[in-house]
């Protein structure tokens, strides 16, 4: 009895670590590849470049947004970007003044920065 009573104890040990380590693993936000990313000049008058520097290669979506969150410009969808500085230039001849969004996507995170367009 004493050893059927022990591997039911051990089977129950066995599947709350099994629990927790799947819990653990869920609970891990992803690790973005950028390391830095700025929007210069800002403010900006006719055009900006977004420069991203990037731990690793990676596919990425760059959106610039108005503050209603309609889509201006974008990139090509998941366009691959290399390790290290990378510049991405953006025309905004016909963008009013006011404050923008310049929005960074993979499938694994987003970041925003937000930017100024004087004229």
């Amino acid at each position: 009895m004493k050893y059927f009573a022990d591997k039911i104890i051990i089977k129950l040990i066995l599947i709350t670590l099994i629990g927790l380590l799947l819990m653990s693993e869920e609970c891990q936000e992803p690790i973005s590849p950028i390391k830095s990313a700025i929007v210069a000049p800002n403010p900006a008058t006719d055009k900006i470049s977004l420069i991203i520097q990037l731990e690793n290669e990676t596919q990425l979506e760059i959106g610039i947004y108005d503050m209603n969150g309609n889509l201006l410009l974008k990139n090509e969808s998941l366009e691959s970007y290399s390790i290290g500085e990378n510049r991405i230039e953006f025309n905004l001849q016909t963008f009013n003044s006011g404050t923008y969004l310049c929005r960074i996507d993979n499938e694994n995170f987003s970041e925003t920065i937000k930017f100024i367009v004087n004229k």
